[in-house]
């Protein structure tokens, strides 16, 4: 797990060749950023990404309270 501060990111925007990607926030709410953009995720969602797929994502933490996500 990982706690986000606000104002802080995942990650850089990146993207994965040979798994899946599967993210979920466990507390709080974050931003998911994609190519296609922006999707908010409230405790309980989860987002995932296929292998091989060029779409470079990110978490982002925009509002004031931590979130908590688990990858």
């Amino acid at each position: 797990m990982m706690r986000l501060p606000a104002g802080c990111l995942s990650s850089q925007r990146h993207w994965h060749s040979a798994e899946v990607s599967l993210s979920s926030s466990v507390d709080g709410e974050v931003v998911l950023v994609t190519d296609a953009g922006e999707e908010l995720l409230r405790s309980g969602d989860c987002a995932g990404s296929k292998a091989g797929v060029k779409d470079g994502h990110h978490l982002q933490k925009s509002i004031p309270e931590p979130g908590m996500r688990s990858t």
